[in-house]
């Protein structure tokens, strides 16, 4: 159905960006990055699209730089978006760089405090850090 509308409406971003987030959960990576790419053609301010790109170049292309060059994108074009900061904060953590990571989940934090991938990841920063009462607390808000 999806290939049928992208025929009819091949200029239509988000239909290449649903497209390449189904290609990407069937593992096909490079199909996904050319549809993510094409979304972002007709649409360079497709923050689902910018975060999907940082996704794949951070899980599948090892490529923590890239990744982060498109989440940041997607943070500067709305700045509340949470899950973009809650990635990249989950980028720098996997680099070594704690305390910046910690402070961009701090950041997706404040914007939706009942996102549970950040209350986790401040369990797991809290736990690195030597405080396991802290890593418990977080732990329970979940």
């Amino acid at each position: 159905m999806l290939k049928g509308l992208l025929k009819d409406n091949p200029s239509n971003s988000e239909y290449h960006r649903i497209y390449g987030q189904i290609l990407s959960d069937e593992g096909d990576q490079e199909g996904a990055i050319n549809h993510l790419i094409d979304a972002l053609r007709w649409n360079p301010r497709n923050n689902h699209a910018l975060t999907m790109m940082g996704n794949i170049y951070a899980k599948f292309k090892n490529d923590v730089d890239t990744a982060l060059v498109y989440y940041e994108q997607a943070v500067r074009l709305n700045p509340k978006d949470n899950i973009a900061l809650n990635n990249i904060g989950a980028n720098l953590i996997q680099s070594g760089k704690t305390e910046a990571g910690k402070n961009y989940f701090l950041r997706a934090l404040d914007i939706n405090p009942d996102y549970p991938n950040t209350l986790y990841a401040l369990g797991l920063v809290a736990e690195m850090e030597g405080n396991i009462q802290e890593a418990f607390e977080w732990a329970i808000k979940h």
